[in-house]
């Protein structure tokens, strides 16, 4: 069950997801991209789906570009577009055969900008047919999907902050202040990254979690400017020669058409053709390198970083 943390304010918002993939509570993959940006004509939205990934042929992360794609005419309008994605799931989730009705367990949160007003809009939704924000989590999925929003009130709302959380309930209380509080103080989108990694990966040694929640994790920031692009960062707890992305959804039509691209990867090969190492975690500067040399971080590849 992936994690997905969300925090998001008028400049910006961030959506963090974890990438491990289990079944039954066997570890099936680690680096499962269930993340994606979507851009229609009034709207931009980072997007992250928990629950149900696999179930025989069918395959969520490439359903969820399909269905988007396809449900975004003939408007291009995101809350259309939201409307007739939740049928689709509703039609598509229905004739899939599961053996444990727990398995159908899906949530796609959706959070971003609407740009129909000279100020942009926040605007945040959760897709599910297990959850509610504000809700426990059901154990056993429900035949319909359901759409909790929260959009920014004008005049009004002055603060304009949201943390969302979907897919589990192992976040501590502590942890879910925390990032409040810097929510709160309008600290830079840098600083909510670097402390939603450290509740995701705090919530993965959680006992709670079952092992269901992994520390390879990817961050989407999403500026409101819709000038500024996204910034997607893939977050390593090992070496690494390969740097995993997040997919689009491009659904504007006119000139600008409707097309997906689709999990993007990043490699590295050298004249020889050998792979070189694109990411490296950081460790005690004292502590071997984690690429292997045998040599400390500080005197390999954490030259020069403080």
């Amino acid at each position: 069950m992936t994690l997905i943390l969300g925090l998001m304010n008028r400049a910006y918002t961030v959506l963090v997801s974890d990438r491990r993939l289990t079944c039954d509570g066997v570890l099936v993959e680690e680096e499962s991209n269930k993340a994606a940006t979507l851009i229609c004509r009034d709207a931009r939205v980072a997007i992250a789906f928990t629950g149900l990934a696999r179930q025989g042929d069918f395959r969520t992360n490439r359903w969820l570009l399909e269905a988007l794609s396809s449900s975004a005419g003939p408007d291009f309008l995101v809350e259309p577009i939201i409307a007739r994605f939740r049928e689709r799931a509703i039609r598509d989730l229905a004739s899939l055969t599961v053996r444990n009705p727990a398995d159908k367990r899906l949530s796609i949160v959706m959070a971003g900008y609407v740009y129909e007003e000279a100020v942009p809009r926040c605007y945040c939704w959760l897709i599910s047919n297990f959850e509610k924000w504000g809700s426990p989590p059901h154990r056993n999925p429900g035949d319909i999907f359901e759409v909790s929003s929260y959009r920014e009130q004008r005049p009004g709302d002055q603060d304009c902050s949201a943390l969302f959380i979907a897919g589990t309930d192992v976040v501590s209380e502590d942890a879910v202040a925390s990032m409040w509080t810097l929510l709160k103080e309008q600290r830079p989108a840098g600083a909510l990254v670097g402390k939603a990694i450290e509740v995701l990966h705090a919530s993965a040694d959680s006992p709670k979690s079952g092992g269901r929640i992994g520390k390879q994790c990817t961050s989407i920031v999403l500026p409101s400017d819709p000038s500024k692009a996204a910034e997607v960062k893939y977050h390593t707890v090992t070496a690494t020669y390969t740097l995993h992305g997040v997919s689009h959804v491009e659904a504007r039509g006119s000139e600008f058409g409707i097309y997906i691209i689709d999990d993007p990867e990043i490699e590295y090969r050298n004249a020889s053709g050998a792979p070189g190492l694109l990411a490296i975690p950081k460790v005690g500067r004292n502590q071997p390198c984690p690429c292997g040399s045998g040599k400390k971080y500080k005197r390999c590849h954490g030259r020069g970083v403080r």
